[in-house]
């Protein structure tokens, strides 16, 4: 896939600090959009896992891997599917979420004020149905800010993104950043 190239590295925190070093590259070429993601452990550089995500035709593509498991899964016209070992699953649903900047991207494209999204949690890939509310602040110097809310717990916060990047979220930080 040709197109425009953006390589970066973003750090994951949660709870109790750093976890996660996310190492991409995403390309847009039309209406495809294609991330590849790779996780390794801040302190240790020992390899965490890996993602992809592919947009393009209506649909979306997800490979996940993580803690000796892998999840695959697709989301089109308001049907999610995936499979995580020998256990396949289907649901009503918009799409994949999960720690990986990339979830927030493609959410913010869709466009919609609420998402019922399958979570992806590591490192066993299990899966739970969220509902997200998605609300667009407005652009300011290029950069689209969004608030996002969980439906079921109220937690939630600001989402600032330039075209296919996670400039600043809660738990992100963009730490490198090349467009080519």
């Amino acid at each position: 896939m040709a197109g425009l190239t953006t390589c970066g590295t973003y750090l994951l925190s949660g709870h109790e600090g750093p976890y996660a070093l996310e190492r991409f590259t995403c390309v847009q070429d039309g209406d495809r959009w294609a991330y590849d993601g790779v996780r390794e452990d801040p302190a240790t550089g020992a390899p965490l896992g890996r993602l992809l995500l592919r947009l393009g035709g209506g649909t979306a593509r997800l490979h996940v891997e993580a803690g000796g498991w892998v999840l695959r899964g697709a989301a089109a016209a308001g049907e999610v599917l995936w499979r995580r070992g020998s256990e396949e699953h289907e649901a009503a649903g918009d799409g994949f979420t999960g720690s990986s900047p990339a979830h927030l991207v493609v959410a913010a494209r869709l466009g919609r004020a609420r998402l019922r999204l399958v979570e992806v949690t590591e490192p066993v890939l299990a899966t739970r149905l969220v509902q997200r509310s998605w609300t667009a602040l407005g652009a300011q110097d290029e950069v689209e800010v969004c608030e996002v809310a969980d439906l079921a717990t109220g937690e939630g916060g600001r989402v600032h993104l330039a075209e296919d990047v996670v400039v600043d979220a809660p738990n992100v930080r963009l730490l490198t950043l090349t467009r080519s």
